[in-house]
Formats: C-alpha cells, structure tokens, sequence
C-alpha cells in the first residue's frame, strides 16, 4: 500500500520597500539632474511659436531736418515771420540791427521826415491827394500802436513799429520829393536826412529765406550735433548728456552767429538709448507704435540701431511735419513692441559685440544664431533670424539656456 507523502512547500517572505527609500532615491535622481545642468552651466529650451507685446518707456531726444541760419553779430532784432510759421523762398523773417546800433539815429531820422513833411506841406497846401491820405492814416495808426506796447512793456514790438513808421514815413518823404519843387530848404532837408538813413540803414540788415521751410527762433545748442544729417554718427555720450541736461530751448534776441532755423516739414525722429546687453531694442526697417507724453500717438519705423560702447543708440523715424516738436528737443517716450514669431526662454538670449544671439543645439553640435529681439517681456523672447544669418530656427529646434 503506497503512501502519499505530503510535501510542504515553505513560504516565501515577501519584503516590503520602505517608502522613505523611494522618496530618497528620487531625491538623489533630482539631485544628480541638478548637479549635471550646474556642470554643464545651463539647460535646454524647445523653440515654440508665440507672441509679447510690451509697452515701455524711455527719455528721448528729437532730431529734426533743419537749417541755421547765421548772420553777423547783433544785439537786437525785429521779427517779421511768427515762430513755427511755414515760410516760402524770398519770406522776410527779421531784420538785424549790427552792434553799435544806436535807436537815437533812428528817432532822429524820424523827427528830421517829420521837420520835412511840414516844409512840404507848407509849400503843398490843403491837399486831398488819397496817397498822401493813405500815409497819414498810415502813420497815425502805427504811432498808435507803438504807445498801446510801451505801456505794456513790449519792447521788441515797439521797436519792429518804429521800424514799420520809418519806413512809412521815408516813403512819404519820397512821394512828395518827386511831386513838388524842390527849394533850398527841402534840398537842405533832404540832404540831411538821406545822411542819417545812411547811418541807420548801416546798422540794420534784412533777412530773407533762402528756401522753403518751418521758421524757429528758438536755440538750445545741438541744431547742428543732433541734425537728421549726423544720424549715422550720433554717439551714445550725446543722447545721453542731452537728456540729463534737459535740452531747453531759448529765443534769440542777441547772438554772434545764429539768426534762425529752417525746420524741413516732412520727418523728424526720436532717439533714445538701451544698453548693450538688453534683450529688447529697435530692429532696422520695423514699424513701432510710440506716445510722446504731452503731444499724441504716431507710428514710426527704426533704422539700424548704432551699438556704442555699453549702450545701443535707438531711432526712430516718423514721417510728417514736427510742428509740435519745432522748439523740443526731450521728451519721454512710450515704445509699444508687439510681435508673434519663434518664441525662446530670455535668458537664452547672449551677446556678442553687443548684437544678441542664442546657441542652436543640433545632431552634430551648438551653432551661434545672431537675432532680433522684437519683443520681450521678464521671461520670454520673440526674435527672428538676421538677414545676414544662414540658418533658420524652426518650431521644435533645441537651444541652449545658459
């Protein structure tokens, strides 16, 4: 009779994982990840598309087109066109008295017209004549005015009446010269007179415009350094010392050289400065919305930006007449940088020479891409390729976050 043996199979222990050695084990995983990205300096990003649009603020100069217009020196002058006033070729703008210039000749003059109307009137007559009429109404009206500015202490208006009432009375002197016989007292008369308009007329000198133009009376000393001409070679130090100096403006009523400006009507610009290690800056040929404080919104394209030592000189053109900006030269400015493009993290963003570029991380290396920056905010960057690169970054390429 057989007998069934009853085997025991002994029970294998099954052993339990503690989970603090698992917390523990992703803690060392984390750490060792970490430790790689710190020996390597930096990590990986993935180029996606995306968009940012910033509104920033800048202090800015404006640069116009314009003219000075020089002369010899003067201590006083009379102004014929307004201030901002849209003048053609051959416009009277003002006229100059030379230094020296003494207003008792001039009044003297005046008295010696006013000794000689009364001889002629003596030797005239009761006269209806309507030109004689004319320079009467003419004369009394402009001696009307010159004492409503003296009581109210405009001197310069007075001064530009009186030459107004000389020339009027001159012109009578003149009309009634050739229409009556000359006697010995009004040849004496005469003579005299024409010797003190000699000297008066030695010490004044008429300005006419050359060309066609926005005419300012206003200087502040950088007409010439900050000329639309001079664009290409404007330096970082410049922006710079007109901004903190705040480029005031003043009329001129005296000067050695300067006599006025001619303001071109058809662009002006705005400059301002970043530094050459910021991401965000003008691109060449891109148009930017931008609000001066205190003046409007316009629509301006950039022209190539100047990298200057540790800043980068940013301009911006706006077509149209400056007509708000004839007399300003600082302003603070408001630069909307909108943009949708390949979008990386900014800190990817580095620099050469101040020209920004990222580091492509492709099969067979790192590759250096020189960008634009359109826009940027505190993490990301909305660039694209320069011209002058030859390798395009698409959707999905890897770069390199140092």
């Amino acid at each position: 009779m057989k007998t069934n043996k009853v085997i025991k199979l002994k029970r294998k222990r099954i052993r339990k994982i503690n989970p603090l050695w698992i917390i523990a084990g992703l803690l060392a995983a984390i750490l060792i990840a970490v430790l790689v990205i710190l020996v390597r300096g930096g990590a990986e990003g993935i180029a996606e598309t995306g968009s940012v649009t910033v509104d920033v603020d800048y202090n800015a100069v404006i640069v116009r087109k314009e003219k000075v217009i020089t002369s010899e020196a003067f201590d006083l002058a009379d102004y014929f066109a307004e201030e901002g006033a849209w003048v053609e070729p051959d416009t009277k703008i003002m006229q100059i008295y030379r230094r020296g210039y003494s207003e008792e000749q001039a009044a003297a003059l005046m008295r010696k017209h006013a000794e000689i109307y009364d001889e002629q009137l003596a030797l005239l007559g009761e006269t209806r004549d309507k030109t004689i009429r004319g320079y009467n109404e003419l004369t009394a009206l402009l001696e009307e005015n010159i004492a409503e500015e003296l009581m109210a202490g405009n001197s310069a208006e007075v001064r530009r009446q009186e030459a107004e009432l000389l020339d009027a009375l001159a012109s009578r002197t003149d009309y009634l010269r050739k229409n009556l016989q000359e006697t010995e007292t009004l040849r004496a008369l005469y003579s005299q007179a024409d010797a003190l308009a000699e000297v008066v007329d030695t010490q004044k000198h008429v300005l006419y415009s050359q060309e066609s133009g926005f005419v300012s009376f206003y200087f502040d000393d950088y007409e010439n350094a900050l000329n639309a001409d001079k664009l290409s070679i404007l330096t970082s130090d410049l922006v710079s010392s007109v901004i903190k100096g705040k480029g005031s403006a003043a009329w001129t009523t005296a000067s050695d050289t300067s006599a006025y400006r001619l303001v071109g009507g058809d662009e002006w610009y705005c400059v301002f400065l970043t530094g050459a290690d910021e991401a965000l800056r003008c691109v060449g040929g891109r148009s930017y919305s931008i609000a001066a404080k205190g003046h409007g919104t316009y629509t301006a394209v950039a022209l190539e930006p100047i990298v200057n030592g540790k800043k980068v000189v940013n301009i911006l053109k706006v077509e149209g007449a400056p007509t708000e900006f004839l007399n300003t030269r600082c302003i603070e400015l408001t630069v909307r940088f909108d943009a949708s493009d390949i979008c990386v993290n900014k800190k990817a963003i580095q620099f050469e020479d101040g020209v920004p570029y990222i580091e492509l991380l492709l099969s067979d290396g790192k590759y250096c891409i020189f960008v634009n920056v359109l826009s940027a905010d505190d993490k990301r960057a909305v660039i694209n390729v320069r011209e002058d690169q030859d390798m395009p970054i698409a959707v999905g390429v890897r770069y390199w976050i140092p």
